[in-house]
């Protein structure tokens, strides 16, 4: 069983049911956009340029495996070196799709754990809007890189979720 990283913040969100999705960058970032490959969740393909030895552009293309499946349970992790034997909370993976992170809307957000009384890194206090809220918290995420900040639009793995009980599993 895997683990999936969520700051403390955002576990408690999953434990008071606000958070039922998460986005998380696709690294390394296409360049040419992604092609759905028939139906298979776990594959995604899209084309690189590069410099062969001759000093020529070709395309390259890169086959990108989704990282959850469709009803793969994991434990949620509050730090990297949290072993699994401690976890005490479960999810299972609904869906997996990639979308550009600009195109999240407020009931995404929403689903995103970001509700109008959210202020983690509410930095518009004059927004009510989730959207505005996740942006900002986003922006502070991944602050130090970048080419996955709000502004570069980066392609996302848009992932759905559910809490589940440890027994269930």
């Amino acid at each position: 069983m895997k683990g999936i990283i969520f700051s403390a913040a955002m576990v408690m969100s999953i434990v008071n049911g606000s958070k039922t999705q998460t986005r998380r960058p696709i690294k390394p970032q296409p360049i040419y956009g992604i092609t759905w490959l028939g139906g298979n969740y776990e594959a995604w393909n899209y084309k690189e340029t590069y410099w062969d030895k001759d000093e020529t552009m070709s395309d390259l293309a890169i086959c990108k495996y989704a990282p959850y499946k469709p009803n793969e349970i994991l434990y949620v992790r509050k730090s990297r070196f949290m072993p699994k034997a401690a976890a005490q909370l479960f999810i299972i993976i609904k869906t997996v799709s990639v979308e550009r992170l600009q195109e999240i809307g407020p009931y995404h957000a929403l689903n995103e754990g970001f509700g109008p009384s959210c202020n983690i890194f509410n930095t518009d206090r004059d927004s009510v809007n989730p959207r505005n809220v996740f942006r900002n918290y986003w922006n502070k995420l991944y602050a130090k890189k970048p080419e996955y900040n709000w502004e570069a639009n980066p392609f996302v793995w848009a992932i759905t979720f559910e809490r589940i009980d440890k027994k269930e599993k």
